[in-house]
């Protein structure tokens, strides 16, 4: 109960976030979407962890207070550079170096995780305006 009540209290100051930055925007123009990578994880005795635990809950009271949530495929999001990627440059891979990614087109240092978090925002971003995954994050059509 107490990492419940702890992941209510997280994302009570989520909330209050969002409600302050649309402060002001009218309820029928707001636009959120909340974008979670859809990786899930166990633990050894093939338990849900505290990670994916925190996912449903953070979902299940994003949706009941009616915002919209989507998972995201996360093909290539801790690989690809976020930088790069905003600019629509296409196929800029990020070199991992243990939990670091350089950019070899920007030189941009950044933590995979990071860069992972930063990709899935453009994703959403990109999915609000034209409902598609931007280009360069896309999985490639397989040919037969």
């Amino acid at each position: 109960m107490a990492k419940l009540s702890e992941m209510d209290m997280a994302m009570a100051g989520v909330m209050r976030m969002v409600d302050e930055a649309l402060e002001g925007i009218p309820v029928k123009e707001r636009k959120v979407l909340f974008a979670v990578g859809n990786g899930a994880f166990k633990l050894r005795l093939n338990l849900t962890s505290v990670h994916t635990t925190f996912l449903h809950r953070r979902l299940q009271k994003s949706m009941a207070l009616g915002y919209k949530a989507a998972l995201v495929d996360e093909y290539l999001t801790s690989t690809v550079c976020p930088t790069c990627v905003s600019k629509d440059r296409q196929n800029r891979r990020a070199k991992p170096s243990m939990r670091v990614c350089a950019c070899t087109e920007c030189e941009r240092w950044i933590h995979r995780d990071l860069v992972g978090e930063h990709n899935i925002a453009i994703i959403g971003e990109h999915y609000l305006k034209s409902l598609l995954r931007p280009e360069s994050l896309a999985r490639p059509t397989q040919t037969i």
